[in-house]
Protein backbone atom coordinates (compact mmCIF):
# COMPACT_ATOMS: atom_id res chain seq x y z
CA UNK A 1 0.00 0.00 0.00
CA UNK A 2 1.27 3.44 -0.90
CA UNK A 3 2.20 5.87 1.84
CA UNK A 4 -0.09 8.43 0.17
CA UNK A 5 -3.17 6.57 1.43
CA UNK A 6 -4.49 5.27 4.72
CA UNK A 7 -6.89 2.50 5.60
CA UNK A 8 -9.05 3.33 8.62
CA UNK A 9 -10.58 0.77 10.93
CA UNK A 10 -14.08 1.40 12.29
CA UNK A 11 -12.86 2.64 15.67
CA UNK A 12 -10.59 5.22 14.03
CA UNK A 13 -13.40 6.37 11.77
CA UNK A 14 -15.66 6.73 14.80
CA UNK A 15 -13.07 8.94 16.55
CA UNK A 16 -12.59 11.10 13.45
CA UNK A 17 -16.33 11.50 12.80
CA UNK A 18 -16.85 12.48 16.44
CA UNK A 19 -14.11 15.11 16.21
CA UNK A 20 -15.63 16.50 13.01
CA UNK A 21 -19.07 16.74 14.65
CA UNK A 22 -17.53 18.69 17.56
CA UNK A 23 -15.80 20.96 15.05
CA UNK A 24 -19.10 21.52 13.22
CA UNK A 25 -20.80 22.54 16.47
CA UNK A 26 -17.96 24.97 17.22
CA UNK A 27 -18.20 26.50 13.75
CA UNK A 28 -21.98 26.87 14.10
CA UNK A 29 -21.47 28.80 17.33
CA UNK A 30 -19.00 31.09 15.56
CA UNK A 31 -21.43 31.56 12.67
CA UNK A 32 -19.13 30.17 9.98
CA UNK A 33 -21.64 28.32 7.81
CA UNK A 34 -19.34 27.79 4.83
CA UNK A 35 -16.68 25.96 6.85
CA UNK A 36 -19.44 23.99 8.56
CA UNK A 37 -20.71 22.72 5.22
CA UNK A 38 -17.20 21.63 4.25
CA UNK A 39 -16.82 19.77 7.55
CA UNK A 40 -20.17 18.01 6.99
CA UNK A 41 -19.06 16.96 3.51
CA UNK A 42 -15.91 15.42 4.99
CA UNK A 43 -17.90 13.73 7.78
CA UNK A 44 -20.34 12.30 5.22
CA UNK A 45 -17.46 10.80 3.24
CA UNK A 46 -16.06 9.23 6.40
CA UNK A 47 -19.49 7.92 7.41
CA UNK A 48 -19.83 6.24 4.01
CA UNK A 49 -16.42 4.67 4.63
CA UNK A 50 -17.67 3.54 8.05
CA UNK A 51 -20.58 1.82 6.28
CA UNK A 52 -18.17 -0.07 4.03
CA UNK A 53 -17.94 2.08 0.90
CA UNK A 54 -14.52 3.11 -0.39
CA UNK A 55 -13.72 6.79 0.03
CA UNK A 56 -11.04 9.38 -0.59
CA UNK A 57 -10.13 12.57 1.28
CA UNK A 58 -8.32 15.30 -0.61
CA UNK A 59 -5.47 17.31 0.92
CA UNK A 60 -7.74 20.04 2.28
CA UNK A 61 -10.02 17.49 3.94
CA UNK A 62 -7.00 15.76 5.47
CA UNK A 63 -5.88 19.05 7.02
CA UNK A 64 -9.42 19.82 8.28
CA UNK A 65 -9.64 16.41 9.86
CA UNK A 66 -6.23 16.69 11.52
CA UNK A 67 -7.14 20.10 12.99
CA UNK A 68 -10.48 18.77 14.24
CA UNK A 69 -8.76 15.83 15.94
CA UNK A 70 -6.21 18.08 17.63
CA UNK A 71 -8.90 20.50 18.80
CA UNK A 72 -10.95 17.61 20.22
CA UNK A 73 -7.92 16.45 22.21
CA UNK A 74 -7.24 20.01 23.45
CA UNK A 75 -10.80 20.38 24.68
CA UNK A 76 -10.50 16.94 26.25
CA UNK A 77 -14.22 16.28 26.57
CA UNK A 78 -15.42 12.79 25.74
CA UNK A 79 -12.01 11.27 25.01
CA UNK A 80 -10.21 8.83 27.28
CA UNK A 81 -6.41 8.96 27.43
CA UNK A 82 -6.01 6.06 25.00
CA UNK A 83 -8.47 7.64 22.55
CA UNK A 84 -6.70 10.99 22.88
CA UNK A 85 -3.32 9.45 22.05
CA UNK A 86 -4.86 7.61 19.10
CA UNK A 87 -6.49 10.86 17.92
CA UNK A 88 -3.12 12.64 18.02
CA UNK A 89 -1.50 9.75 16.15
CA UNK A 90 -4.26 9.92 13.51
CA UNK A 91 -3.76 13.68 13.14
CA UNK A 92 -0.01 13.26 12.61
CA UNK A 93 -0.55 10.37 10.18
CA UNK A 94 -3.07 12.41 8.15
CA UNK A 95 -0.55 15.26 7.93
CA UNK A 96 2.15 12.81 6.76
CA UNK A 97 -0.15 11.55 4.01
CA UNK A 98 -0.93 15.13 2.98
CA UNK A 99 2.79 15.95 2.84
CA UNK A 100 3.54 12.86 0.72
CA UNK A 101 0.81 13.76 -1.76
CA UNK A 102 2.02 17.34 -1.98
CA UNK A 103 5.65 16.31 -2.46
CA UNK A 104 4.58 14.07 -5.32
CA UNK A 105 2.67 16.99 -6.85
CA UNK A 106 5.70 19.26 -6.61
CA UNK A 107 7.88 16.67 -8.38
CA UNK A 108 5.47 16.38 -11.31
CA UNK A 109 6.29 18.22 -14.54
CA UNK A 110 4.83 21.73 -14.73
CA UNK A 111 5.18 25.17 -16.30
CA UNK A 112 4.70 28.55 -14.66
CA UNK A 113 1.93 30.66 -16.18
CA UNK A 114 1.47 34.15 -14.72
CA UNK A 115 3.15 33.06 -11.50
CA UNK A 116 0.93 29.99 -11.04
CA UNK A 117 1.93 26.37 -11.35
CA UNK A 118 0.16 24.53 -14.19
CA UNK A 119 0.44 20.79 -14.82
CA UNK A 120 1.93 19.74 -18.12
CA UNK A 121 0.17 17.13 -20.22
CA UNK A 122 2.73 14.55 -21.16
CA UNK A 123 2.93 12.06 -23.98
CA UNK A 124 2.92 8.37 -23.01
CA UNK A 125 6.68 7.93 -23.43
CA UNK A 126 7.33 11.04 -21.32
CA UNK A 127 5.10 9.67 -18.55
CA UNK A 128 6.96 6.35 -18.65
CA UNK A 129 10.31 8.16 -18.45
CA UNK A 130 9.12 10.30 -15.53
CA UNK A 131 7.82 7.29 -13.61
CA UNK A 132 11.06 5.40 -14.25
CA UNK A 133 13.03 8.41 -12.96
CA UNK A 134 10.80 8.68 -9.86
CA UNK A 135 11.12 4.94 -9.13
CA UNK A 136 14.91 5.16 -9.41
CA UNK A 137 14.98 8.14 -7.06
CA UNK A 138 12.74 6.34 -4.56
CA UNK A 139 14.95 3.22 -4.68
CA UNK A 140 18.02 5.35 -3.97
CA UNK A 141 16.32 6.93 -0.94
CA UNK A 142 15.42 3.55 0.56
CA UNK A 143 18.80 1.96 -0.12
Amino acid sequence: MSDQYMVFDKEQLFIVIGALVKEKVRLDREGDEWQGKRIISTANTLFEMYCGKPGYLDEEQLEQTAKALERAVEEGRGLSDSKASEALWLASRLRQIKAKRESRFFKAPYVMVKGKRKAVLLKAREVAAFLKYEKTARDERTA
